[in-house]
């Protein structure tokens, strides 16, 4: 369990004790700039479809275009291709903005003390990064890197690994667990779990059909209306965790 006081909400009648983010696209709207840092890396003869690669590792991306291309057109060393792409990343992070609506999403969280976790595909040094730059930081309680997966002998996204990670790590139950993801990998590895699955919809990826709840991350309402959903269905609970007006000072 991370170090906080834990609590919980309920959603449409289902109790939440802990939620996830992935953190690119989602979180953070960086899949744009993602994009153009990989694309760059790769060259612009080898076309990448985002429809089928959207969320997936930088080396699952490369091993890929191999698979389309050929080996002797993709010529371009793994490490090699890794790295350009964490220096197009590096690059791009004082342009990165949160989501909108999320900050306000993260303070109703936060005020109903429920712990917060991030699951990544990048590693954590660079998730680190792009939340602090975001000042998303502070909400987090813990980060999930691609690299924290891989030491623990787990597998990345598309496997569900990483959220089942979550809910040990926050000693709670798979279900008891709400997600949110983007991608079409990213919903595939949360919708694999037992856990509230929540699809933010932007960039072209389709509606994913195991989804719970589906926002259309294009639309400005549409995370803060989650918000006050949670803040109308918990409004007892948002009174119970307030804390106690003081007595006014006299002089």
């Amino acid at each position: 369990m991370v170090g906080c006081q834990m609590s919980f909400f309920t959603l449409n009648s289902r109790v939440i004790r802990g939620v996830a983010f992935d953190m690119d696209g989602t979180l953070v709207d960086c899949e744009p700039s993602n994009r153009e840092a990989v694309q760059k890396a790769a060259g612009q003869n080898l076309r990448i479809n985002w429809e089928k690669y959207a969320g997936v590792k930088e080396v699952d991306i490369l091993d890929g275009l191999i698979q389309e291309y050929g080996a002797h057109k993709v010529t371009i060393a793994h490490n090699d291709f890794l790295n350009a792409c964490k220096q197009g990343y590096k690059e791009a992070i004082h342009t990165l903005q949160p989501r909108h609506g999320m900050i306000y999403l993260l303070d109703t969280l936060k005020q109903l003390l429920v712990p917060i976790v991030v699951v990544t595909n990048s590693d954590t040094e660079m998730a680190q990064k792009k939340l602090t730059h975001c000042g998303l930081i502070r909400y987090i309680d813990s980060i999930i890197g691609a690299d924290t997966i891989e030491s623990c002998g787990l597998k990345a996204k598309p496997s569900g690994d990483g959220y089942n990670r979550a809910a040990e790590i926050l000693n709670i139950k798979p279900e008891e667990l709400m997600g949110f993801e983007d991608s079409t990998t990213g919903m595939d590895a949360l919708s694999s779990t037992e856990a509230l699955a929540v699809h933010v919809v932007d960039h072209g990826t389709p509606e994913h059909l195991d989804a719970h709840i589906v926002i259309y991350g294009g639309r400005i309402d549409g995370i803060l209306d989650l918000a006050n959903q949670i803040r109308h269905e918990n409004h007892q609970r948002f009174l119970d965790l307030s804390p106690e007006p003081r007595s006014p000072t006299h002089t």
